[in-house]
């Protein structure tokens, strides 16, 4: 398991990229001092405290707050049961949140294994826009580049915002 130290450093680095609009996720931080928990007591486990902090940003109408939240308590990969329930209710709540008509989940099989993606506002004669998540970076907590997918401008935007992000390059 990955020390509490690092799943720290990783998640500052990684809320940088986020815009966090009702809760502080350093406060959520600083609360926590043991790692992902295998034996389900909440005093200061890395994975139920970020849950607690999801769920009670979408209590407050936080959405994409709860969906990063539940993103930093499965980090770095569902191990815990907690980190599975986390996982599980990440993908349910941007599901519920985000997909409709203009987005729409996919699901593929490749050797045996399923593959989940999203679209949004699919169109041959526009070019197409592809986010890739990852561990840290999961797809799920990019809606912002599907909500957007109805102009190239629009992604153009969303890209160099994420691209500031990121690298922290502001000038590109």
């Amino acid at each position: 398991m990955i020390k509490l130290s690092e799943l720290k450093q990783y998640a500052k680095l990684h809320i940088k990229s986020q815009d966090f609009q009702g809760l502080d996720p350093q406060q959520v931080l600083n609360s926590i001092y043991r790692e992902p928990t295998h034996d389900g007591e909440d005093d200061g486990a890395w994975d139920l405290i970020w849950i607690k902090a999801a769920k009670q940003s979408l209590k407050n109408g936080h959405v994409s707050d709860a969906i990063q939240c539940y993103n930093f308590a499965r980090f770095p990969y569902p191990e815990t049961d907690a980190q599975k329930k986390a996982s599980q209710e990440l993908v349910r709540t941007f599901e519920n949140h985000y997909c409709d008509e203009n987005v729409k989940k996919h699901t593929i099989y490749v050797q045996g294994k399923s593959l989940s993606f999203y679209t949004a506002n699919l169109d041959q004669s526009k070019p197409c826009l592809l986010v890739l998540g990852g561990i840290v970076s999961i797809k799920e907590q990019w809606s912002v580049f599907l909500k957007a997918g109805k102009t190239m401008e629009s992604v153009k935007t969303l890209w160099r915002t994420f691209f500031r992000f990121t690298t922290g390059v502001v000038n590109h």
